[in-house]
């Protein structure tokens, strides 16, 4: 299976089944807040904000690719 950002959409669109935006970008931010028994709110997870998303997979495929590039070089020397 080629790796690329399209695959990684793919991935994303089996695992997480019917929910309405599998394999889509997200169009809004959502952290993830967890409330306490005692009413406390605190962000567990902060989410990356929605307008950097769409370079983040890409990075990941580059870098990928610079790794796989590097390692079959090696292996050519």
């Amino acid at each position: 299976m080629p790796i690329s950002e399209k695959t990684i959409l793919e991935l994303n669109r089996i695992s997480r089944g019917e929910i309405w935006d599998a394999g889509k970008y997200k169009e809004k931010d959502t952290d993830i807040i967890e409330k306490q028994p005692d009413g406390r709110i605190r962000v567990r997870f902060k989410d990356i904000c929605r307008e950097e998303v769409g370079g983040i997979p890409k990075n990941l495929v580059d870098d990928w690719q610079h790794c796989v590039e590097r390692k079959m070089g090696a292996i050519l020397l």
